[in-house]
């Protein structure tokens, strides 16, 4: 099941790329958040604070229901989550907007890379299920093969005639 919360995402970000929203938005805007994001790294822990020592409770209600605790930690939760998108929006929009030629072609290859990375990712889990190594171990080297293999076969994949169309 999708969260309303992705779906709502989505559509925000369609909308955004329609207006403009984020190669327009002012530098002040990301002081705002940059504040807001720095607040609510303290509140969490004092509203923890509050709630173990004062109230006597522990941290499992902050986790659902209907009480302040859980309100409290989905309200920071969606601002810190907004926040930190929207400094690092507007970060790399100063300071990072450059690409040579491999992130380019990466930046075109990126959705057919999405599309493929799952099999991709599942092969090589099928390859390496039996290969005694730490788990976190398999993650990392998995991180570091499987990324570039999708690159590279989602490249070749855009320059078949009909997939070039598409993708």
């Amino acid at each position: 099941m999708i969260p309303p919360q992705w779906i709502s995402y989505f559509i925000l970000g369609i909308m955004a790329y329609w207006n403009r929203w984020l190669t327009e938005l002012p530098d002040k805007v990301a002081k705002f958040w940059l504040i807001i994001v720095l607040i609510n790294f303290v509140m969490l822990p004092v509203a923890l604070s509050i709630s173990r020592i004062v109230l006597k409770n522990d941290d499992s209600v902050f986790l659902g229901g209907l009480n302040w605790q859980a309100l409290i930690y989905a309200i920071w939760q969606q601002l810190l989550c907004m926040g930190i998108i929207i400094c690092l929006v507007i970060f790399f929009r100063k300071r990072v907007n450059n690409s040579g030629w491999l992130a380019w072609n990466m930046a075109k290859s990126s959705y057919t890379a999405y599309i493929i990375h799952a099999p991709v990712l599942v092969a090589f889990g099928l390859i390496l299920r039996h290969m005694p190594v730490y788990p976190l171990v398999k993650f990392a080297a998995g991180a570091l093969i499987i990324v570039p293999v999708c690159f590279v076969i989602a490249n070749y994949i855009r320059k078949l005639p009909l997939a070039n169309k598409i993708l």
